[in-house]
């Protein structure tokens, strides 16, 4: 025998629901409490949107800061090296005796290569000029006596570079009458040139390539 589910009566309505915030009975269809104003289902706020893009404008800016101060530290370095390249000279090399020339002989080319002053240790006596060689010097000063010549030598040699005296008057085509202080000897007047620059760049406004001949011509 089957037994029938008891009827609902046709008056009941849907079941109500309370607010879980004070516990007011609620209709099916409300949505917010009249007592408490809360609502029935949970509202999530919006979400932040500004956040996420103030962190990622940080990180951008400080990815390029530090993009500016690698540029900056490298063209520092660069500038640096170089100037240290054109101040620090080195020791030419000893010019050697010239030999006799063959019959098929060729002019050498002038190098463009920068030729550095000569250096020396402090107390180094001063150089001479090689007897019966001719050839182009750096003339650093030109003095009327040979003890003004000596003392200004003293002074540059002190530095730490080689120098010398000599007599104009014996070493055409020099003007004869003066006491010069020179530096090096260079087979070309290019080269000469070149090591005048350094100098005029270390404090030597007043040096000059000249042209030395053999004493006694």
């Amino acid at each position: 025998m089957t037994v029938a589910p008891p009827l609902q009566d046709a008056d009941t309505g849907p079941a109500e629901r309370a607010c879980a915030r004070c516990g007011a009975p609620l209709a099916a269809d409300q949505e917010w409490c009249l007592e408490c104003g809360g609502a029935r289902t949970v509202i999530h706020p919006t979400p932040n949107r500004r956040v996420p893009v103030v962190i990622l404008g940080l990180v951008v800016a400080a990815a390029l800061t530090a993009f500016v101060l690698v540029l900056a530290k490298l063209s520092s370095d660069v500038n640096q090296r170089a100037a240290r390249l054109a101040a620090t000279p080195t020791t030419p090399t000893t010019p050697t005796t010239p030999t006799t020339p063959t019959t098929a002989t060729t002019t050498p080319t002038p190098t463009t290569t920068a030729a550095p002053p000569p250096r020396t240790s402090n107390g180094t006596p001063l150089e001479v000029w090689p007897p019966g060689l001719s050839g182009w010097t750096v003339v650093l000063a030109t003095t009327t006596t040979e003890a003004q010549a000596q003392t200004t030598a003293q002074q540059i040699a002190s530095n730490g570079y080689r120098v010398g005296i000599l007599d104009s008057s014996q070493h055409p085509p020099l003007k004869p009458g003066a006491w010069i202080v020179f530096t090096g000897r260079y087979p070309t007047q290019v080269r000469a040139e070149q090591v005048v620059t350094l100098f005029q760049a270390l404090g030597h406004p007043q040096a000059a390539a000249r042209l030395v001949g053999r004493a006694g011509e």
